[in-house]
């Protein structure tokens, strides 16, 4: 016998007050991967960085940061029970505009968007640069029976090609460029077919492709190199703690040669920003459609086998620096 699906019309039963109830909500880590999977960054796709943080003379609900590339960019959630308005319209491009990083994503969150701020989304998603993107979702509860409430993430605006990648039939599109999209989409689909928590991005006209591992500044990242014949797969940390990162993990390096195997490569990059643990496969032909499966095959296993053995230890990581008192 299977139950009856109700919507909760007022959600102020179980979040009696935006700020201090939902606000909070969000901002936990299951939560927020439910967010996340919505506007489809997947499960870990985002870390939530500050809660109820002052811009200018407003406070932003959420600052979160993507988890998709070792060097991501800022997310801002702004939260709004009841109808959408002009006053929290203002706010969200009020913060977007107030930060020192770089903003990619803008999510408003509220009960119901209106008509009119859902055409400002799609319009502001049609006419800003290319890569930050606006998202409208509306916030519903539901339960079947007497069972606890459960959330319900609805997406009524978003980037009309998220994450906005060059079409592959677009003219400026060099051949080569065309044939890493095609590439990634292959992989992709390969990665698709397996039981992994990988959750491959769309394929763009670039020499990598990025996996989230949970965490901002880290990411796994697949290399082709039609120049060096070579594709690679690997876990690149970059960021204010970037180093010390990498540190803290060769602490650990026979325990984590032991659980993924030979063949890793352990690399500081000295004068960079960045660090990269990472195996190579080399005198490889990416133009070789034949011999994609192959390739294909050994990126998605050494992409899942680094995620197995790098996930909860970079989730893990104490990035403070030691403190040393004055003497």
């Amino acid at each position: 016998m299977l139950g009856k699906l109700t919507r909760i019309d007022n959600i102020r039963e179980i979040w009696p007050h935006e700020a201090h109830s939902f606000t909070p909500w969000l901002a936990r880590s299951e939560n927020m991967a439910q967010l996340s999977e919505a506007i489809g960054y997947g499960a870990e796709g985002l870390e939530v960085l500050k809660v109820e943080e002052n811009v200018g003379s407003f406070y932003a609900d959420i600052i979160a940061q993507e988890t998709l590339g070792a060097d991501s960019g800022l997310v801002l959630i702004e939260n709004q029970f009841g109808p959408t308005n002009h006053d929290h319209r203002g706010k969200i491009i009020t913060y977007a505009a107030g930060q020192k990083e770089r903003v990619r994503t803008v999510v408003w969150i509220a009960e119901k968007l209106r008509d009119e701020h859902r055409a400002a989304l799609d319009w502001l998603n049609l006419n800003t640069v290319n890569d930050i993107g606006f998202f409208g979702i509306e916030i519903e509860l539901w339960r079947i029976g007497t069972s606890e409430p459960a959330p319900r993430f609805s997406v009524v605006s978003r980037p009309n090609d998220w994450l906005r990648a060059d079409p592959v039939n677009d003219a400026d599109l060099s051949d080569l460029r065309k044939l890493y999209v095609r590439y990634w989409e292959a992989l992709a689909t390969n990665i698709r077919s397996r039981k992994t928590m990988l959750k491959p991005q769309k394929g763009l006209p670039q020499q990598w492709t990025n996996f989230s591992i949970g965490r901002a500044h880290f990411a796994l990242v697949a290399t082709a190199s039609e120049q060096s014949g070579a594709i690679r797969a690997g876990l690149e940390m970059t960021g204010p703690s970037g180093k010390i990162a990498f540190n803290r993990l060769l602490a650990d390096q026979v325990a984590i040669n032991d659980a993924y195997g030979p063949g890793l490569d352990w690399d500081e990059m000295p004068g960079r920003k960045q660090t990269r643990i990472s195996e190579t496969m080399p005198t490889v032909d990416i133009s070789n459609e034949l011999d994609w499966p192959r390739q294909h095959q050994w990126l998605a296993d050494r992409l899942d086998r680094l995620h197995r053995v790098f996930h909860d230890r970079v989730r893990n990581l104490n990035l403070t620096l030691p403190t040393h008192p004055t003497p």
